[in-house]
């Protein structure tokens, strides 16, 4: 984000605005666009250990995660994983659940309609805050996401289940500090977090969330 901003701020504010938040060009485009694959491919692989650039101060910058990108969890995987230099991609797996629910949260074990299936993990969004769940013994099956305001609930493999876009929504905020800090919490709906300057260099590996 920081390499973002920084690119962005050399860049310069886009004409014709039309909007109240100043809007600002991307920067990967042209970036990319002069990268043969393979180098671009290099590129975004190596920016977790790439240094902030020493660009001076620039505005605070935020990072929102949402239940509507939850729902299209598939297509965000797949760009996430896009292998520019191969043009494959590892995209996750979700599918809606739907019909009469039921829930037994100490064995893990969902009956939809009256058939019985079983979870490894789950994360429930509330008004009230998020619900987790575990339950080893069914490591192989998959996790289920679910919130209780829109009545939603989806199966979801562990790459999408333990991707950021899930777990900053239902894992405890102080799990991403202090690279970020939540500012803003409308649980089931979005949280919004403030990127803090010490992430400025790349995340622990050993500590990441």
């Amino acid at each position: 984000m920081t390499f973002t901003a920084c690119r962005q701020k050399a860049a310069g504010e886009l004409e014709r605005q039309g909007a109240t938040v100043p809007i600002y060009p991307n920067p990967f485009m042209q970036l990319l666009h002069d990268m043969p694959p393979a180098r671009s491919q290099e590129f975004l692989q190596g920016m977790e250990n790439m240094a902030a650039d020493d660009c001076g101060p620039i505005p605070e910058q935020y990072l929102v995660v949402s239940w509507d990108t939850v729902k299209i969890a598939k297509t965000i995987s797949g760009l996430a994983t896009w292998d520019l230099a191969t043009g494959s991609s590892r995209a996750g797996t979700i599918f809606p659940v739907a019909g009469n629910i039921e829930f037994d949260m100490q064995h893990g074990a969902i009956t939809v309609d009256g058939a019985q299936h079983t979870a490894r993990a789950a994360a429930i969004l509330t008004e009230t805050g998020a619900q987790r769940f575990n339950w080893p013994a069914n490591s192989a099956n998959p996790c289920v996401v679910g919130n209780m305001l829109t009545r939603e609930l989806f199966a979801v493999d562990g790459a999408i289940f333990s991707s950021l876009m899930v777990q900053m929504l239902a894992a405890e905020p102080k799990t991403f500090e202090p690279w970020f800090t939540l500012v803003v919490d409308r649980l089931p709906y979005a949280r919004v977090y403030r990127l803090n300057s010490c992430a400025g260099a790349a995340m622990d590996k050993n500590h990441r969330p």
